[in-house]
């Protein structure tokens, strides 16, 4: 299987997130654990590394990326200009956030079978957006 994550997936991780009733973070981590076990390919992106730049410790982000990479499960793709434009046509059109285009934009190129997110409603409908703890 081939998941694209989004963002804030790895902020639940990274910044051991809770909501009012449950543990965001275990969620994500139990979430990775089992991409690992099971062989799937986990699709990042430099968007994806920019925005974790912004919100976290470089060396806390290397060292999750490390280990996710363990079994050479993660792919790294580049956003194109061509990206760029479509997820603005995109944005635009239906009034969703940018950089949540841009996520899904990248998902539907790289053909990937599900985009995690815990925001779905911000998503345009490009790929199948499901929460971690569906898979």
């Amino acid at each position: 299987m081939r998941v694209y994550v989004d963002t804030n997936i790895f902020i639940d991780y990274l910044a051991k997130r809770k909501d009012r009733f449950r543990d965001l973070g275990l969620m994500a981590f139990e979430f990775f654990r089992r991409m690992i076990e099971e062989g799937n390919e986990i699709i990042i992106s430099d968007l994806l590394l920019k925005e974790l730049e912004y919100r976290l410790d470089n060396e806390y982000i290397t060292d999750v990326l490390d280990w996710l990479n363990t079994n050479n499960t993660v792919i790294k793709v580049k956003t194109s200009k061509k990206d760029k434009i479509f997820a603005n046509k995109i944005s635009k059109k239906y009034n969703l956030p940018y950089s949540d285009c841009l996520h899904s934009v990248l998902a539907k190129r790289l053909y990937v079978d599900y985009l995690i997110t815990r925001n779905i409603k911000d998503f345009p409908d490009l790929v199948r957006v499901v929460l971690p703890e569906s898979l």
